[in-house]
């Protein structure tokens, strides 16, 4: 929460004015999806994945949620993405190439 605070540039905000902007656990009134972090001030909702336990095809559950979820950002950890990278990698430049309806992969 620290880190996107200061990327919208109000790190220097109280505690409360950040936790009522930046919103954790959010649920979608509208679809009644759970998101992981939600920015009430832009509309954009982020889920952070680690891909532990998803199996032989990890980045299926990457791809469903960026093609199911337009306004959602998709964020990895670091070592997680270090494992992955050359399967991220692919996976970004599909859902970036062809016009595709869809969240981003960070």
């Amino acid at each position: 929460m620290k880190l996107l605070a200061a990327r919208k540039g109000i790190e220097n905000a109280s505690a409360g004015q950040i936790r009522s902007r930046i919103l954790t656990e959010y649920k979608d009134v509208n679809s009644g999806e759970v998101y992981d972090v939600y920015d009430s001030g832009d509309g954009i909702a982020y889920e952070v994945e680690t891909l532990y336990g998803e199996g032989p095809f990890p980045l299926k559950k990457l791809q469903r949620s960026a093609e199911k979820r337009p306004r959602v950002r998709v964020v990895l950890d670091p070592f997680c993405a270090s494992l992955h990278l050359e399967e991220v990698m692919d996976l970004r430049r599909e859902l970036m190439s062809g016009g595709k309806e869809g969240g981003k992969v960070f």
